[in-house]
């Protein structure tokens, strides 16, 4: 079992919008990837900053390795402000 965490940072503001683009794609994509064996979607308010954690599981390391593609591409389009 391979278990995946990602770390991003959000300014309050648009932790929301955030949210929902993640429920919309990021989580889903992960549901959706064979092998999948689990997400979780977890968010931590400090200060003016929300933190943004995915824990996801997997079996095998080359469904890990072309999920991170993917989800490294939209972070750098969704957290730059």
């Amino acid at each position: 079992m391979i278990a995946r965490i990602w770390h991003g940072i959000t300014p309050i503001s648009k932790a929301d919008e955030y949210i929902g683009h993640q429920n919309k794609t990021g989580i889903t994509d992960y549901q959706a990837t064979e092998g999948n064996h689990g997400v979780y979607f977890l968010r931590r308010i400090e200060g003016e900053q929300v933190h943004f954690l995915v824990v996801s599981f997997r079996v095998q390391l080359s469904q890990s390795r072309s999920l991170q593609v993917k989800i490294t591409r939209k972070r750098v389009t969704i957290l730059m402000m």
